[in-house]
C-alpha cells in the first residue's frame, strides 16, 4: 500500500536531500503529527468532563491545536543536527534559500542557519504560549495540571536550545529527570493555581 503524500515528502538519505518546500507545508505537517491530537482531546473532554473549560470551544480548539503542532515543531527543532546527518530536512526551503543555504550547507555553515534556526523556534514558544492559555482555561485542577506539564517541559526545552548557539545541531538537548520531577512537584505543590503556572512557564523559559 502506497504511504500517504503528506509522509512521503521528506526522503532519507545522505545522497538524496530533499526538504519541506514551503512553511505551509512544515505548519500542515506539525498538525497532522500533533496539531489534530491537541484537537481531539480537546473534543474528547469537552464531550466527557463536565465543565471542561472556562472559554468557548471554538478557541478551546484553536489552542489545542497550536499547542500540539508547537510540541511538535520544538522535536522537530531539537532532532534538526540528526535529522541532517540523516539526509532529512524539516526546514522549509524557501526559508534556506533566503539565507543563502541548501539543506547539505547547513552542517557546514551553521552559524548562517541560526537565524532561520531562531525564527522557528520563535513559532514553537507562540504554539507553547497558546498551550498555557489553554491550560489555565481548564477548570478541573488535576487535568489542568496534566495539560500544563508538556508546556513546561517544552518551554524548558527552548531555553536549552537558545543556550546552545551554534553548537545545537551537534549537541542532544534534552531537559534532565531532575528538572522534570521538579517541576511536577512545583505544579503538585501549588494545587495547580493559574498564578503558579504562568510564573512556573516564564521561569521555565528563561
Amino acid at each position: 500500500m502506497p504511504m500517504p503524500a503528506q509522509l512521503t515528502r521528506i526522503r532519507a538519505g545522505p545522497c538524496a536531500w530533499r526538504a519541506l518546500a514551503t512553511a505551509a507545508d512544515l505548519n500542515e505537517y506539525t498538525y497532522l503529527i500533533a496539531g489534530c491530537v491537541g484537537e481531539f482531546w480537546t473534543h474528547m473532554c469537552a464531550r466527557h468532563v463536565r465543565d471542561f473549560a472556562e472559554r468557548p470551544a471554538d478557541q478551546m480548539l484553536e489552542l489545542g491545536r497550536r499547542y500540539g503542532a508547537g510540541l511538535q515543531l520544538i522535536n522537530i527543532l531539537r532532532d534538526a543536527g540528526g535529522d541532517l546527518r540523516a539526509g532529512r530536512c524539516y526546514i522549509p526551503n524557501e526559508d534556506l534559500n533566503e539565507a543563502g543555504l541548501t539543506p547539505a550547507q547547513i552542517l557546514k555553515e551553521p552559524a548562517k542557519f541560526i537565524p532561520v534556526f531562531r525564527k522557528w523556534l520563535n513559532q514553537a514558544e507562540q504554539g507553547l504560549n497558546a498551550g498555557t492559555e489553554y491550560s489555565l482555561a481548564v477548570s478541573h485542577r488535576r487535568i489542568r495540571a496534566a495539560t500544563v506539564l508538556p508546556a513546561l517541559i517544552g518551554a524548558r526545552t527552548i531555553a536549552l536550545l537558545r543556550d546552545a548557539g551554534d553548537a545545537v545541531l551537534d549537541e542532544k538537548v534534552k531537559v534532565p529527570r531532575y528538572e522534570v520531577r521538579s517541576m511536577l512537584r512545583s505544579v503538585a505543590m501549588s494545587l495547580a493555581s493559574r498564578p503558579a503556572l504562568q510564573k512556573l512557564f516564564r521561569k521555565a523559559l528563561q
